[in-house]
């Protein structure tokens, strides 16, 4: 007993240095564990992404031909087309599943809008948006493809602010451009 008496200050202090040793340990491991999830999160988007694109890309083809456009389709022009109809089913499907993902946080929303034009995905689901509602009405089920009318108001958000840094870049920009002018006009003046 003496022992433990004797050397107790040494050995609680060593077991609070074991303890922070541990949590330090701790916390690095799940620093490096967040950061493999967001690259692999990140990763997993572009794969899926790439895949599904796969799927739809004839069916997108086939409907800019027809729609070139920035108009939104009437229905009476597709109803009665089957093939069309089928074309727009299969990307509204596609971008359906791939919003799942996303508004799940499966999948990464920053990084699709880096890697594609969002202002695509918006576009087409303005030129659908009459096919959406004969759907949900067709099928009874207002929740027809809600997933991707979510992922797109996210992407038109992101969109927003984007537009919102790059009018202030350009703004930036100009006041710079006017500085450096202003400036080289000085040293001409100067030099004469």
């Amino acid at each position: 007993m003496d022992f433990l008496n004797n050397y107790a200050t040494e050995i609680a202090t060593f077991s609070n240095i074991a303890i922070c040793l541990g949590v330090g340990v701790a916390l690095w491991q799940l620093r490096i564990y967040k950061a493999d999830h967001k690259r692999k999160k990140k990763q997993a988007t572009v794969e899926f992404y790439n895949e599904l694109r796969k799927e739809f890309m004839e069916s997108l083809d086939r409907m800019e031909k027809r729609f070139p456009e920035d108009k939104i389709i009437n229905i009476f022009e597709v109803e009665n087309d089957e093939k069309l109809l089928a074309d727009i089913r299969d990307y509204l499907s596609c971008m359906e599943r791939f919003s799942v993902g996303i508004n799940e946080k499966i999948y990464d929303i920053t990084m699709f809008s880096e890697m594609v034009r969002a202002s695509l995905v918006i576009e087409w689901h303005k030129k659908f948006k009459n096919v959406i509602l004969y759907h949900r009405v067709k099928y009874k089920n207002p929740n027809v493809y809600k997933n991707f009318d979510k992922f797109v108001k996210r992407l038109e958000k992101i969109q927003n602010k984007q537009k919102s840094e790059l009018d202030k870049m350009e703004e930036d920009y100009e006041n710079r451009l006017k500085e450096e002018k202003e400036q080289y006009e000085r040293q001409t003046i100067e030099k004469k």
